[in-house]
């Protein structure tokens, strides 16, 4: 499936989806990490460049009251992978220094936690403020969901 949007300041915006799982496969309340394959995007005729950027990417789909949203799978802080992590309501907290993110926005909620419990504030051991997780787009068509990617193109 593609749409092609033409944009402000002469760029093409050409949007690709790219099916990740069947609702059913995800509980409510639950998360999966899948992988962007090579033939799940040229199945999709997405462009060879995009592809290579795409290929082998690594995301985490919550389902949030049967809601889904997508993220980056890997911690912004120490690149744990997320799904070992625990989904509240909409707060994904990371299995390795509890770091809390958004899933709606993939916005960080919260610094890591030191592993000795810690707190000193000589900055010795408190951990650095973290980026946020990116969040892709989902579709629901039918019983399956779809990432959206996309391509931007100067004219």
């Amino acid at each position: 499936m593609t749409e092609t949007a033409l944009r402000d300041k002469g760029v093409v915006q050409n949007t690709f989806y790219v099916p990740i799982a069947k609702a059913s496969d995800i509980a409510v309340g639950g998360m999966i990490a899948i992988t962007l394959s090579a033939q799940d995007l040229q199945a999709q005729n997405i462009p060879e460049e995009l592809q290579k950027e795409l290929q082998n990417k690594e995301l985490i789909i919550c389902n949030v009251a049967g809601k889904f949203y997508a993220l980056d799978r890997r911690c912004t802080h120490k690149n744990a992978a997320m799904e070992k992590g625990t989904l509240d309501g909409t707060i994904l907290t990371c299995p390795a220094h509890c770091a809390q993110f958004d899933v709606r926005t993939g916005q960080a909620l919260s610094n890591p936690v030191p592993l000795n419990g810690s707190y000193k504030r000589n900055g010795i051991e408190t951990f650095e403020p973290i980026e946020s997780l990116r969040p892709w787009k989902i579709e629901i068509n039918g019983s399956g969901l779809l990432v959206l990617a996309v391509q931007e193109i100067l004219e």
